[in-house]
């Protein structure tokens, strides 16, 4: 963070997920809080997963993460 705002990576992928997980298939996830709103990047990202049938979880809870994982 410098100055009030975050630095951004002119490499990374606009709206790319926090998490990036191969279990043992493809799968995104981007974590929010309970009041948290995705971003239009984000959204537009979760769509062209869902578009390749590539899961995408937005999540609110570790609780949800580890359904999926374990």
């Amino acid at each position: 963070k410098q100055g009030g705002g975050f630095i951004k990576d002119l490499y990374a992928c606009v709206g790319l997920p926090d998490i990036i997980a191969f279990v043992p298939y493809l799968l995104f996830i981007k974590a929010k809080s309970k009041t948290g709103v995705q971003s239009d990047h984000q959204r537009i990202f979760q769509d062209r997963c869902k578009t390749a049938n590539i899961p995408y979880l937005l999540v609110r809870d570790i609780s949800e993460v580890e359904k999926i994982i374990y």
